[in-house]
């Protein structure tokens, strides 16, 4: 979205690593607060703000588990071409 600013909160410094947040008016947090919200990398925050000043923080919340297990496409049948190792043609002049 056109209107989020991204405001620097803190500076590196040592061990300490830059530290940024979004901000975005209250208004548009209300109109658009779906697509805000799927924009957001997990953990990271969001600054609601009304005439200025900070109203609101949003973070969105970390997965609490994988989006597959191990071995859950075990019984799924998978479809190979007859040639898939077969070399390609673009390479023949490499291989000769």
């Amino acid at each position: 979205m056109k209107r989020w600013q991204r405001k620097t909160v803190g500076e590196s410094t040592g061990a300490r690593k830059r530290c940024e947040s979004w901000r975005v008016n209250l208004d548009d947090a209300k109109a658009h607060l779906r697509e805000i919200i799927s924009g957001l990398n997990p953990g990271e925050q969001l600054m609601i703000v009304q005439e200025g000043e900070p109203v609101a923080t949003l973070t969105r919340a970390r997965p609490n588990r994988w989006p597959c297990k191990a071995g859950s496409a075990k019984d799924t049948k998978h479809w190979m071409a007859p040639d898939f190792d077969a070399p390609l043609d673009d390479f023949r002049e490499y291989a000769e």
